[in-house]
């Protein structure tokens, strides 16, 4: 008796010892439709957490039963925890895939992910002609971000300090700069398998805490409150000196507009950042083009910002725009890093401030370097199980809208406004709809690839569920009041 007890003890204790204790769930496997030929067969990006291995073909069944669909239960290893699999579907027609994963790691199991296909995808057409469409609306996109609401208290920041031709010129290389960092930063993330989308710097802290800091002493130096010197010989560097503060200010200023999405400009950076770096870079240069244009019309119509800024009402409301800009930042950093974080930044700035009087320089930038790259890591506490929360709910054939947004993104603000306004509380509270929102501030994998499997690349993300349509009507960027409950009786 005393022989099998022990037996019975080392068993369960082997099990307890062997059992995973984090175990898979669906969203720990991205999932992303790579492209998609001319004659409907899809190509599947699998990724899959380190340590856990694909032991055999997944799985694929089309929920809409399409007779067009055809599965050989193939897959090919890339990387160590990387996969490739392909089927044939009907390429103009909506459907959503149901692939069973069978993994492995200390023990095997069976995960299950839905993939929602829409015939709108952009990367599913890898045509030239689709491609020169790509380009447009990345330049239409680009050009429309210059007015929207949230970009343009910056960019009159920007132009005001415009007064002469070689100032334009600069801002312009400062456009095109800001863009090609973007594009390099992005395929690096991408080579080494980090989650990309649209606007994802504001996730960064240090980029946070750099921003922070410029608009701080931008914010001084409006008011005059500070004036830097520099122990250099002005008469051969005055030029020089120039071009670098202004290319500087520009491609911050630019990154700072970047997270307010425009229309168009969605579409044409989902399909960039799920194509190739010479695409994506052609896509991000059409942007850049695009939201360099009224420059370009300044520069060759020998136009004058100048004449614009002669209100003194104008400057200084633009004067205060750089305050709240800088608040607004400082707001979206502080609810980002912890108390003793917060406590070194402000006594950098206090004492940069102080130095830079003092012309110490070199002493203040390393103060304020140094504030920027201390950080204390913190527990995140986001909820990482809302996406499942949201499917028992469309389970349970309740109409759900579920808004992805971020501090960071003022479109989402914008939005979030919409779904507030009487008509669509009004048409929530008739049809019993459950709003569901998503934070994104901080950084979620998990919520990118939902937002990738859906076609977009970023925020502001707003998608529709109900009984008669379970896969989600996804919403525009900027939705219409009309178009938010247009949608609601669409899935009801």
């Amino acid at each position: 008796m005393k022989y099998f007890l022990r037996v019975f003890f080392v068993f369960i204790l082997t099990i307890f010892i062997n059992f995973p204790t984090n175990a898979l769930k669906s969203g720990d496997v991205l999932l992303k439709l790579e492209k998609l030929s001319s004659d409907g067969v899809a190509t599947f990006k699998i990724e899959l957490p380190k340590g856990w291995k694909l032991a055999k073909a997944p799985e694929i069944v089309s929920k809409s039963k399409s007779k067009e669909f055809k599965y050989q239960e193939n897959f090919k290893k890339i990387l160590e925890n990387k996969y490739k699999t392909h089927c044939k579907l009907n390429k103009n027609q909506k459907d959503v895939l149901k692939f069973d994963f069978f993994v492995c790691k200390d023990i095997c199991s069976v995960v299950s992910k839905d993939f929602v296909f829409s015939p709108h995808i952009p990367m599913q057409n890898n045509s030239v002609n689709f491609f020169v469409i790509m380009i447009l609306f990345g330049f239409l996109g680009g050009l429309l971000l210059n007015v929207m609401p949230c970009v343009l208290p910056v960019i009159l920041l920007k132009i005001r300090h415009m007064n002469s031709r070689a100032t334009i010129i600069n801002s312009i290389i400062g456009n095109y700069l800001s863009f090609t960092i973007l594009s390099l930063i992005l395929s690096l993330l991408k080579m080494s398998s980090e989650t990309v989308g649209w606007g994802l710097h504001f996730q960064n802290i240090y980029f946070l805490k750099f921003t922070v800091i410029f608009f701080f002493i931008l914010s001084l130096i409006t008011f005059g409150k500070l004036h830097l010197y520099w122990n250099v010989n002005l008469d051969k560097s005055k030029i020089a000196n120039k071009t670098l503060r202004d290319i500087t200010y520009s491609v911050v200023v630019t990154m700072v507009a970047i997270p307010c999405t425009a229309p168009l400009l969605g579409t044409a950076a989902t399909f960039a950042i799920q194509e190739s770096f010479v695409n994506l870079f052609s896509i991000f240069m059409a942007i850049a083009t695009g939201f360099s244009l009224p420059y370009f019309v300044a520069l060759f119509c020998k136009f004058s910002f100048e004449k614009i800024f002669q209100n003194p009402i104008l400057n200084n409301i633009i004067d205060w725009g750089v305050v709240i800009t800088f608040a607004w930042l400082s707001w979206i950093l502080f609810r980002s890093i912890s108390p003793i974080e917060i406590f070194v930044i402000c006594f950098a700035l206090l004492a940069a401030m102080f130095l830079f009087k003092k012309r110490y320089n070199s002493i203040a930038i390393l103060l304020l370097a140094s504030a920027i790259f201390i950080n204390i890591p913190q527990k995140n506490t986001q909820d990482f199980d809302q996406l499942e929360k949201i499917s028992q709910l469309v389970e349970q054939n309740n109409t759900v809208i579920l808004n992805i947004t971020a501090d960071w993104c003022l479109s989402c603000k914008y939005n979030k406004l919409k779904f507030k306004s009487d008509q669509v509380q009004t048409k929530m509270n008739e049809n019993n709809v459950k709003f569901v929102e998503i934070d994104m501030t901080k950084k979620n994998d998990k919520v990118m690839n939902f937002i990738y499997e859906h076609s977009r690349a970023g925020i502001p993300f707003t998608i529709i569920f109900g009984p008669k349509n379970k896969s989600g009507i996804v919403l525009s960027e900027i939705p219409t009041i009309s178009e938010i409950v247009k949608t609601i009786d669409l899935v009801k």
